[in-house]
């Protein structure tokens, strides 16, 4: 589809009904890919006490092995600390968590993994590397296409935002 827009005397570009409806649309098949990708669960069946989030929050413990704070998880997820320790609440009550004080700080709280949060996040890093692989198994060449596209995209994305919002709009 061709976009229709007319340039300025300065060279910009004047965004018509016909291009603004493109990119509406182009933005709802992106969310509703998105939110496709999100609703698929990478590991077995099994562990459906354990959401997506959950398993989040565990891998990132899982890189700090002598426990992390809150405001890290928090940091490296993008999530709120409140988001953060509503789920640690839950993963504390199932055994996959537990929470103490620093060595060296006594105020700073870390949480860390439990033998049995270790074995679930060890696991569903396995299957989801296990199915991640079949998947770009099966994309073959396209999948190297489909990194880089998404990654351009991404950077473009970024660049607009960023111009669009020094011109205070």
């Amino acid at each position: 589809m061709l976009l229709d827009f007319k340039i300025t005397a300065r060279g910009g570009a004047i965004i018509t009904e016909k291009e603004k409806n493109h990119g509406e649309y182009i933005m709802t098949r992106m969310i509703m890919s998105a939110k496709r990708l999100a609703g698929i669960k990478l590991v077995k069946s099994d562990m459906e006490d354990i959401t997506r989030s959950d398993l989040n929050i565990m891998y990132v413990i899982s890189e700090a092995p002598d426990g992390v704070p809150v405001s890290v998880i928090s940091e490296q997820l993008g999530c709120t600390v409140p988001a953060v320790s509503k789920r640690l609440k839950p993963l504390e009550q199932g055994h996959y968590i537990t929470r103490r004080k620093d060595g060296m700080d006594h105020r700073t709280i870390k949480v860390c993994l439990t033998d049995k949060g270790r074995e679930i996040s060890e696991r569903a890093k396995r299957e989801t590397a296990e199915i991640m692989g079949r998947i770009t198994d099966r994309m073959g060449d396209d999948m190297d296409e489909f990194v880089a596209l998404a990654e351009k995209f991404i950077d473009i994305a970024e660049q607009e935002v960023r111009d669009w919002q020094s011109e205070g709009r």
